[in-house]
C-alpha cells in the first residue's frame, strides 16, 4: 500500500483530535506543547495519506539523545498510536510501523482503539470505570468497600476542591515532594516545580485536593478530553492516610466526571506498582490493554539490563 508521511500543520492536528473518538487528551497540541516547554520535546504530528483517500494522524515527540533520536508517542509516558476518522486495515497498521522501524521510537498504545489491542507489545493495562448506565452495576459494588471508607472521610472533616490559584499548585506541588522522599528509589518520575507551572495554565488540566483542617492532604492532576476525565498524577501525606482522603477524593472525581458526562473515568497505568494497582481495583474498574513498543539502540538495552 502507497502511502506519502509529512508533518501535519496545528489545525489539521486539532481537527483529527476533535473529530477522532479514539483521541485521548494525550494525542492533543495542548499536551505536547506542555512536554516543548518542559523539556524540548519537538512536537512531530505525522500524517499518513494513503493512496486510498484513508488518512492516519500519529502524534509525536522528538526527542534528542547524544547519539541518536528518539520518537515518543506520547510524552510523559502517556498514550500514544494513532487516530484516524477513517475505517481502518491492518495493512494500514503494517504501513504505519514499517516507517516506524525506521526510525527509534518508544510507543504506548491507546487503549480506546481495539485494533491496537491486537498488537504485540510490552503488557502493561489502564483501568477504567465507565460512565454510563453501566456505571450502576460498579456503583453497586462500593456499597461496601468503598463507600465505608468515603464516609470515614466526610465524618473526620475531610473535603475535595478544585484548586484555582497558584497557591493550592504550590501547596500540592511540597505534598508531591513530601511523597517523593517516602516512594525512594520506586519513584517512576520525578517532576520539577516547572511542569506544574506550565500544566496549571494548560486547558484541559485541572487540579483535585483533599483538604483537611485547612491543609492539603491528597491531590490529583486530571486531564479531559471530549469523552474521558483521566487520572494523571497524584501525590498524599502519609500522615493522614488514615483519614482516607484519597478514597474520598477519588469518588469525588469519578462524580464529577459523570455529572460533566464523560464517558470513562480512566485511573491510567500504575507504573509497576502493585499498591497502587491493588488501590485502583478496590474501585472494580475495567482493565484495558495498553502495551509498549520500544526500538532503541542495542546498548540502551544492554545499559538497562
Amino acid at each position: 500500500m502507497r502511502f506519502s508521511v509529512r508533518e501535519a500543520g496545528l489545525e489539521e492536528w486539532r481537527e483529527f483530535t476533535e473529530k477522532s473518538e479514539k483521541a485521548t487528551f494525550f494525542h492533543t497540541p495542548e499536551w505536547f506543547q506542555v512536554w516543548g516547554r518542559y523539556m524540548g520535546i519537538k512536537s512531530f504530528p505525522a500524517l499518513f495519506e494513503f493512496d486510498d483517500g484513508k488518512k492516519i494522524l500519529l502524534p509525536l515527540g522528538i526527542r534528542r539523545k547524544k547519539t541518536y533520536k528518539l520518537f515518543i508517542s506520547s510524552p510523559g509516558g502517556t498514550y500514544g498510536g494513532w487516530i484516524s476518522t477513517d475505517e481502518l486495515s491492518s495493512e494500514h497498521v503494517f504501513s504505519i510501523f514499517e516507517w516506524l522501524k525506521r526510525h527509534y521510537f518508544i510507543l504506548r498504545l491507546n487503549p480506546y482503539d481495539e485494533l491496537q489491542h491486537r498488537i504485540p507489545a510490552e503488557h502493561d493495562i489502564t483501568q477504567v470505570i465507565p460512565l454510563d448506565e453501566r456505571f450502576e452495576d460498579i456503583e453497586r459494588k462500593w456499597r461496601q468497600s468503598i463507600m465505608r471508607k468515603v464516609r470515614k472521610a466526610e465524618r473526620e472533616g475531610v473535603r475535595v476542591k478544585k484548586m484555582e490559584e497558584e497557591k493550592g499548585w504550590r501547596e500540592y506541588y511540597g505534598v508531591y515532594l513530601s511523597s517523593l522522599e517516602r516512594w525512594g528509589k520506586h519513584a517512576t518520575s520525578r517532576y520539577s516545580w516547572k511542569l506544574f507551572e506550565i500544566l496549571k495554565d494548560t486547558p484541559g488540566v485541572e487540579l483535585w485536593c483533599a483538604e483537611y483542617d485547612g491543609k492539603i492532604v491528597a491531590g490529583a492532576v486530571v486531564v479531559y478530553d471530549r469523552h474521558r476525565a483521566i487520572y494523571w498524577h497524584g501525590a498524599s501525606l502519609s500522615e493522614y492516610l488514615h483519614l482516607r482522603p484519597v478514597n474520598l477524593l477519588m469518588f469525588s472525581l469519578i462524580m464529577d466526571a459523570r455529572k460533566r458526562g464523560k464517558l470513562y473515568f480512566d485511573f491510567n497505568p500504575s507504573g509497576g506498582h502493585e499498591g497502587v494497582l491493588r488501590f485502583k481495583r478496590s474501585f472494580y474498574p475495567h482493565e484495558l490493554p495498553s502495551g509498549i513498543i520500544r526500538r532503541e539502540p542495542w546498548w540502551r538495552r544492554f545499559l538497562k539490563g
